[in-house]
């Protein structure tokens, strides 16, 4: 099996566009982080860190009591993190290059583990549930938050968006290379079946239906779906098209977007 690959280009600077996902999914996580009963001084990892947002309001719950181990296996994406992060001075929060494959070898103590959007980039995902599984204490909890992606869609409708990731082309029972980007529908199985108690499971589509909502599409993450796109066989002057017609539907006062749907779900040790 080849070693996994990230869909998307990190560069320098980290990946730009990831601002998407703190601003159409954070407040709904946070309500639940926060149900989960995140408090002061607890000990806490975050896996797959992006470019911090969500560390650093970790953090910001934990307190100086507590602490965060960030992590995120792409190197110019930390040092991107630790720049966009650094005017907080949360000395509790760490950040690492360290892949979820390998965190049995972290040695500090963890009372929560969070991740979002990182599983269904990863071969096998499950190994690094049962992993999250192996590390936390009794009584420790998991908050796992992961894409549907066949559930996207716009109308009116455009090849762009919403049209091009369906069931059949991700086998739902495979993992590997070839996995699908729907693992949000089979968290909560996995999860339980590694060991976790259920405290909570839902579903979570944000829709786009604002202009400066829909300019999010616009902006930095445009390339990282053109990079998508390319790779899976769409040729640059189809690209061309299908984002003039994207632009189109973002400058539609009556279009609108649905986003990926996620599925949250939190397990007890």
């Amino acid at each position: 099996m080849r070693e996994d690959k990230y869909e998307f280009e990190v560069g320098e600077k980290g990946q730009e566009g990831l601002d998407i996902l703190d601003v159409m999914f954070n407040a709904n996580t946070k309500q639940h982080i926060l149900s989960a009963g995140i408090r002061q001084g607890m000990h806490v990892l975050d896996i797959g860190c992006g470019r911090g947002a969500m560390s650093v309001w970790l953090a910001e719950q934990v307190g100086n009591k507590g602490s965060v181990i960030a992590i995120d296996n792409n190197e110019n994406q930390i040092k991107a993190t630790i720049e966009l992060t650094k005017s907080k001075s949360l000395s509790w929060l760490k950040f690492r290059v360290l892949s979820a494959y390998d965190i049995n070898k972290l040695t500090e103590s963890l009372d929560l583990a969070y991740c979002r959007f990182i599983l269904h980039h990863i071969n096998n995902p499950t190994k690094v549930i049962e992993q999250v599984f192996q590390i936390l204490p009794k009584g420790g909890i998991f908050i796992a938050e992961e894409g549907i992606v066949s559930a996207a869609f716009s109308y009116p409708k455009v090849k762009a968006w919403g049209g091009e990731r369906t069931d059949h082309r991700f086998p739902l029972e495979k993992e590997g290379e070839d996995r699908d980007g729907n693992f949000g529908m089979k968290l909560l199985h996995q999860m339980k079946q590694v060991g976790f108690d259920i405290q909570f499971a839902g579903l979570y589509q944000p829709l786009l239906y604002t202009k400066q909502q829909k300019q999010l599409l616009a902006g930095p993450a445009r390339e990282g779906y053109k990079q998508y796109a390319l790779s899976h066989g769409i040729s640059d002057e189809e690209w061309q098209i299908q984002a003039q017609e994207l632009d189109d539907l973002i400058a539609n006062p009556a279009g609108c977007i649905g986003f990926y749907q996620s599925c949250l779900v939190i397990g007890k040790k």
